[in-house]
C-alpha cells in the first residue's frame, strides 16, 4: 500500500522526527511505499487567502483550488492511507497542520454542502476514490443520534 505521510515539524532533530523516521522505517520493512510531505520543509502557506475563504464559504465546489492544494490533493488521491505525525502543542496540531486542513480539504473533495438544508456531507477517502458518508453531518443528526 502506498501511504502518504504528514510531517509538522520545524525541526529535524525533534521527537518528532524520530517517530517520523521510525515510522517510515516500519513501512519500508513491511513492503509499503510512502511519500512524506514535510510541511515546514515545504515551505507550505498555511495561511487561507480571502479568495479560499470565499470558495469554502460560498460551498461551491466548481471554483478553483490553487496550485499548491491541487497538488496535496493529488498526492492524496495517489494514496491507499494517510499518516500524520506530529506534536501536540497547547492541545492542538501546530498552526502549519491545521492550515494544511482548512486549505487541501476543500469543499467539494472532502465535504459537500446537502441540497437544500445546508448540512455539510462529509466525503472519505477508500482505495483510491472518494465516497460519501452514508448519513450527512448535522446538528439534527447528532441530536438524533444521542443518548442524551
Amino acid at each position: 500500500m502506498h501511504i502518504y505521510v504528514i510531517f509538522a515539524h520545524p525541526s529535524k532533530r525533534s521527537f518528532s522526527r524520530s517517530v517520523l523516521d521510525a515510522f517510515t522505517k516500519g513501512l519500508k520493512e513491511a513492503g509499503h511505499s510512502y511519500e512524506i510531505a514535510d510541511l515546514y520543509e515545504m515551505g507550505f502557506q498555511s495561511e487561507m487567502d480571502e479568495t479560499q475563504y470565499f470558495r469554502e464559504t460560498s460551498g461551491s465546489p466548481n471554483l478553483p483550488v490553487p496550485g499548491d492544494v491541487e497538488t496535496e490533493q493529488a498526492k492524496i488521491n495517489r494514496a491507499g492511507g494517510l499518516a500524520f505525525v506530529y506534536p501536540v502543542w497547547w492541545s492542538d496540531c501546530p498552526a502549519k497542520l491545521k492550515g494544511w486542513f482548512d486549505r487541501v480539504l476543500t469543499c467539494g473533495y472532502a465535504y459537500k454542502r446537502s441540497a437544500g438544508n445546508g448540512d455539510m456531507e462529509l466525503l472519505f477517502h477508500l482505495g483510491g476514490s472518494w465516497r460519501a458518508v452514508p448519513e450527512p453531518l448535522s446538528l439534527a443528526n447528532q441530536e438524533r443520534n444521542s443518548d442524551t
